[in-house]
């Protein structure tokens, strides 16, 4: 039987996520959820901030782990709402249109000084010890 000639080598192969069906169906569920409440497709108008979507993932994902396996409001899993969270922020990021307001990256000296001021050492194992009165033999804190 002949068939027809493809070229997807070194392309992504994009059924992969259709291997996680139940996901799928619960991701479908956030949406028709999003959909009722606000209006179908919302979410594409973008607008919130990278740290909108890191709180809406860790609300869910918190009340997940806590044992809150379903939203009260949506009935559909916590889960499922993280996924869609977390799906969202990745997107937005890729295609440069959510705000990155994400804390600077803190330098571990920047934060040491943040923390503990001037007034501090780190031992051979990485404790944080005093400058003042600070004698390796007799540690006087």
């Amino acid at each position: 039987m002949r068939k027809a000639m493809r070229y997807n080598d070194g392309k992504r192969q994009l059924s992969y996520v259709m291997t996680f069906p139940e996901a799928m169906r619960g991701l479908a569920e956030v949406c028709e959820y999003g959909a009722n409440k606000y209006e179908r497709y919302n979410y594409m108008i973008g607008g919130a901030s990278a740290q909108q979507h890191v709180d809406c993932l860790f609300r869910h994902l918190l009340a997940w782990y806590e044992g809150e396996d379903v939203d009260s409001e949506s009935g559909v899993n916590h889960l499922h709402h993280a996924t869609f969270n977390m799906m969202r922020l990745a997107d937005e990021m890729s295609k440069g249109t959510c705000e990155d307001d994400r804390p600077h990256k803190t330098s571990k000296d920047d934060m040491m000084e943040l923390v503990y001021g001037k007034n501090y050492i780190l031992d051979d194992d990485d404790y944080v010890k005093p400058k003042s009165n600070y004698n390796a033999e007799y540690p006087s804190y």
